[in-house]
């Protein structure tokens, strides 16, 4: 197995590549797993062309079938259009990049961090305590 950015690992042809992460982002979605206010987390991967968002890994109740389809494609989309928005006022020799971006409903809150190759959106409730 062949080491990939962003701490995962590319899969042989043979190997299921929703199966294989590192074993420090293995650690951390443990971790985001169980945490009890943490509803799930999506693995998504990136790319720079419009499509279709492919799921690496996903835990989680609420993205059970198709809502995690769903909740993948609405992901991918707020993450093309902010960083649209930051490259609309960017200034010509200067770039910037979008690295974490946090939404508030008055239900849920989804933290995403977006990187080169992939997404991780995690779904948290923050009135659970």
């Amino acid at each position: 197995m062949q080491a990939h950015p962003n701490n995962l690992s590319a899969p042989s042809a043979a190997e299921d590549s929703a199966a294989y992460v590192s074993s420090s982002l293995d650690d951390t979605l443990s971790s985001l797993t169980a945490n009890k206010n943490v509803l799930g987390y999506l693995l998504l991967t990136r790319s720079s062309e419009p499509g279709p968002v492919g799921i690496i890994r996903m835990s989680g109740a609420i993205f059970d079938g198709d809502k995690g389809k769903k909740y993948a494609g609405v992901v991918s989309r707020m993450v093309q259009s902010v960083q649209g928005g930051l490259d609309d006022v960017q200034v010509e020799d200067e770039s910037d990049d979008l690295r974490f971006l946090r939404i508030r409903t008055r239900r849920y809150e989804i933290m995403i961090t977006p990187s080169t190759n992939h997404i991780l959106a995690v779904l948290h409730d923050p009135g659970s305590s």
